[in-house]
């Protein structure tokens, strides 16, 4: 519940659920062991989210993750042309897609926002401009 962020058993149930089945190789006969809950929970944990759309990202990074690393993996042992061809492609795919995952994470956190002002001034010839913050002091006008 911790690396999920959360209070909620089913919410932290159905992050899990989600995480072991896009991350490891399980099936009903071979349950996901605690090794690999423990590597996947430590992923999760390892980004640092800081509120539920930061944990949801971190899920989905690191199921995105393990999906590039098993791609790039069966595209090398593939042995003809085509899967390789099929293999790289959807590796480029999630490389993308991961790529835009650490953006929206960023963007999400606050980094890499840009403000950007733009202002309209017209000089006409023969006046003078000052670029940049004018207030007003004691009669006469303050650059910053």
């Amino acid at each position: 519940m911790f690396a999920f962020g959360t209070s909620e058993r089913a919410h932290a149930d159905l992050m899990l659920c989600g995480i072991l089945n896009a991350a490891c190789d399980a099936s009903r006969g071979n349950p996901p062991s605690e090794r690999d809950i423990n590597q996947v929970l430590a992923a999760v944990a390892g980004i640092g989210a800081k509120d539920e759309i930061e944990r949801m990202l971190a899920t989905q990074m690191v199921a995105t993750h393990t999906a590039i690393i098993t791609t790039l993996h069966r595209e090398k042992q593939s042995e003809t042309l085509l899967e390789r061809e099929r293999y790289g492609n959807l590796a480029v795919k999630l490389l993308r897609t991961f790529a835009a995952q650490v953006e929206a994470l960023q963007r999400h956190r606050g980094k890499g926002q840009q403000h950007i002002r733009v202002e309209h001034v017209d000089v006409h010839a023969g006046g003078q401009a000052i670029v940049g913050a004018v207030t007003a002091g004691k009669g006469q006008g303050e650059i910053r």
